[in-house]
């Protein structure tokens, strides 16, 4: 769930950039970079991007890509830049021409924050309600699904909007497995349990970084970060329901079934005896309430 949830540092990355000159020749956002003549346009910059650029002349030169002279610009006067050249074109940030516009860039990540957060009470909700399991595998489906539309965004705000969309509809994944492993153990492995999905946390945030690194347009890393993710849909028929969830809405036979598939795949044997034991709620009768109450008002 990590990887996902940070995905947008890669596909939302800042990019060196800097404005587009078409006085000396440039004519797409891909052309060289920093050609020789590029202080003769714009001042240096201590970054690697600049948002500024000289003011241009009405001279008539014959310029090229490789020769533009100062006397083309006013170097006492600057203005901002009306399109930009990027030096490279794996984030968003050329896909959709942000240039110097950073609030836009970083805006993705701040939403994911903000579509978590709204995801906790209802996954919590549908949780209690539907299983665990329902949970599970419909949070990690609306996260597949969604993440992969979003990798054929074709504009800023459809890229934005599927963005908070698929956190609010997917980021339960991790809450809802996190709550799935401690209740498919016993008290004993609980702490193991839940120390393990914590893990895995920063094992999503491991393998991010190496797809990142490998599929590096940003359109190719978010297609192979989601598609797996449709495997575990199977999960819904591999994995039964939370045991302890069956106990708690009385779903007494199908806790019952669960418990001897699990025993047939350990290939050990539950008693009866400890069947009733584990599926029987506790009978409390008047006499041991009696007791109870005596006991705390002895204290």
């Amino acid at each position: 769930m990590s990887a996902f949830m940070s995905e947008y540092v890669f596909s939302a990355a800042a990019i060196p950039h800097r404005c587009r000159v078409p006085e000396c020749g440039e004519d797409s956002r891909l052309v060289q970079f920093d050609p020789d003549w590029l202080t003769n346009a714009m001042p240096e910059s201590s970054s690697a991007s600049s948002c500024v650029r000289y003011r241009p002349r009405n001279i008539d030169v014959n310029v090229t890509l490789d020769y533009c002279p100062a006397d083309l610009f006013d170097s006492s006067v600057t203005v901002e830049c009306d399109s930009y050249v990027y030096a490279r074109d794996n984030s968003i940030v050329y896909d959709f021409d942000l240039g110097c516009q950073e609030f836009l860039r970083v805006l993705p990540g701040t939403l994911s924050s903000v579509g978590t957060l709204l995801v906790l009470p209802v996954i919590g909700y549908i949780s209690d309600k539907f299983g665990r399991r329902v949970a599970l595998i419909s949070s990690v489906f609306n996260l597949a699904l969604i993440g992969l539309i979003r990798a054929f965004s074709v504009n800023y705000n459809m890229y934005v909007a599927l963005q908070i969309l698929q956190t609010t509809l997917g980021a339960g994944t991790f809450s809802s497995a996190y709550v799935f492993a401690a209740e498919l153990v016993g008290p004993k492995w609980r702490v193991v349990a839940s120390a393990t999905a914590s893990a895995m946390f920063s094992v999503g945030q491991a393998i991010l970084g190496g797809v990142a690194w490998g599929i590096q347009p940003w359109r190719y890393m978010i297609m192979a970060l989601h598609i797996p993710c449709f495997l575990i849909i199977s999960y819904y028929w591999i994995l039964s329901e939370s045991i302890r969830w069956l106990l708690s809405k009385q779903k007494f036979e199908k806790a019952k079934a669960a418990l001897e598939n699990i025993a047939r795949v350990n290939k050990t044997h539950i008693s009866e005896k400890s069947m009733r034991g584990l599926l029987l709620p506790p009978v409390v009768t008047a006499e041991s309430t009696k007791v109870r109450v005596l006991c705390l008002v002895g204290r």
